[in-house]
């Protein structure tokens, strides 16, 4: 009875042996298959070379991703700049082929800020994004931009099904 109890053990240990053993090929492959896995496409719209681009489109599962550098626009009021600003996302994004309804996101940096620039800032966004359902939006009240003169900068994130 002893040595049939030792087979039975034997089998039991080996085939539990065999079990882990392919377990950990199984995941050796799956770890290799995520390490080699194909880079996503990346595009670089209006590059300054050294210094940023206008926007950069993710490519993936069927779908662009484009993210818009910071705008901001010269002009004597924040509304003229905001104006400007606005414009500046919407070029980047017909240079990405996206519309203002494919953008998901908008971060809004005021230079200075004080309640009263809300007007000027919402009517400069509306002329680009006249649309009823608006995206996430951040406006955020910032000390200063890269250049004193600066008043406002506009980043936006869209989306397209390619």
């Amino acid at each position: 009875m002893k040595k049939k109890t030792l087979r039975v053990a034997a089998a039991l240990l080996l085939m539990a042996s065999a079990a882990l053993g392919l377990g950990a090929g199984w995941m050796a492959r799956t770890a290799a298959a995520q390490t080699a896995a194909t880079p996503l496409k990346k595009d670089f719209i209006n590059p300054t070379p050294g210094r940023f681009s206008g926007a950069v489109v993710v490519h993936g599962n069927g779908v662009k991703t484009i993210y818009v550098s910071g705008h901001s626009g010269r002009g004597e009021d924040l509304k003229t700049q905001a104006v400007a600003a606005y414009e500046g996302v919407l070029r980047e994004l017909t240079a990405a082929g996206a519309t203002p309804d494919d953008v998901v996101k908008l971060n809004t940096y005021i230079a200075s800020y004080t309640p009263d620039d809300r007007a000027a800032y919402e009517e400069a966004k509306r002329k680009v994004f006249p649309q009823v359902n608006l995206p996430a939006s951040t406006m955020v009240g910032v000390q200063a931009l890269i250049s004193p003169q600066n008043r406002i900068e506009v980043e936006a994130v869209a989306m397209v099904r390619e």
